[in-house]
């Protein structure tokens, strides 16, 4: 994977796809950070944002973030709302990413389920030739169980767990695919003396993304066991950005196992599919694979979200 220089360089044009929640106390705040990371960082320019579960609330969740640290006008648009369609009907959200991939290429930031993707595969495969490539937050090395340091509380890999025939849909197309989750993202924590640092910048939305993280850093702290949480789709964004500080399979076979369900706490099935990659697989399906990051990257996302990384 190429590394490209922190320069003056035009922005690089993503598309954003995401399942932001953001409000809910118990669940998960990483894609609002990820969006936060995205608004405060030179080095791109969101041209769209998609949106996929409970797009109501996910389309004002987002437009408060563009409210808050939005430096550009950005669309939003609401996809697809039920996680569990394989191939979604056609809406405003894949109507919209395919309309701007018809006018030049881009970068989709995959943070949620692929719902939208796959909808975007079956429905405008003209336009879905020139994504330069899907980064997922999903998949693990063959084997590897989720979970947090001290806590032995597995965890799923959601937005692979709540519609895979979606996400194999993408990866059986001729569209390149990252994927860079849970293994890389294990690495970093935030700590509620990180997340302090936010809400003493004191900038207009920086006490409202505080809360909303001091509650999340308790639910790890009270479920998990865990005093601090991974914010995973920070790692995503980062393996996009910054390729540099993480370690990568570059190209490696990709497939689907089936065995007893690792994360029952959070789905109750006796067996489960997992997205796996391991040079072992006899599989006609390769995607670059992000398994660790550097501990300096924690300093290179702090900075991005405080507004201090020129």
């Amino acid at each position: 994977m190429t590394v490209l220089p922190k320069s003056k360089a035009a922005p690089r044009p993503v598309w954003l796809d995401t399942d932001i929640i953001f409000n809910r106390v118990g669940r998960d705040v990483d894609d609002g950070v990820a969006l936060m990371m995205l608004l405060q960082s030179p080095a791109v320019r969101i041209v769209g944002i998609s949106l996929n579960i409970d797009v109501d609330n996910g389309a004002a969740m987002t437009q408060r973030f563009l409210d808050y640290y939005g430096r550009y006008p950005i669309p939003v648009y609401k996809g697809a709302d039920d996680p569990r369609e394989p191939i979604s009907d056609d809406n405003e959200a894949v109507q919209a990413l395919a309309e701007a991939l018809l006018h030049g290429s881009l970068t989709v930031l995959a943070l949620g389920v692929a719902t939208n993707i796959a909808a975007l595969l079956e429905h405008y495969p003209q336009a879905a030739a020139n994504i330069e490539s899907v980064i997922f937050c999903a998949g693990r090395t063959q084997g590897t169980v989720f979970t947090a340091r001290g806590s032995d509380v597995g965890l799923p890999d959601a937005n692979f767990d709540n519609n895979p025939q979606a996400m194999l849909k993408v990866i059986a197309s001729k569209v390149p695919v990252v994927l860079a989750g849970f293994q890389a993202a294990d690495g970093i924590y935030l700590y509620h003396s990180d997340i302090n640092r936010i809400r003493a910048r004191g900038r207009p939305g920086d006490s409202w993304v505080y809360r909303r993280l001091l509650y999340w850093w308790l639910v790890w702290k009270l479920r998990l066991r865990v005093d601090g949480f991974i914010p995973f789709d920070v790692c995503t964004i980062g393996a996009f950005l910054w390729p540099e500080y993480f370690e990568w399979y570059p190209s490696v076979p990709v497939a689907v196992s089936v065995r007893e369900n690792d994360a029952k706490d959070f789905k109750d099935l006796e067996s489960k599919p997992y997205l796996e990659v391991s040079e072992n697989f006899d599989s006609p399906y390769r995607v670059a694979f992000a398994h660790r990051v550097r501990p300096e990257y924690k300093t290179v996302l702090l900075n991005t979200l405080l507004g201090t990384d020129s």
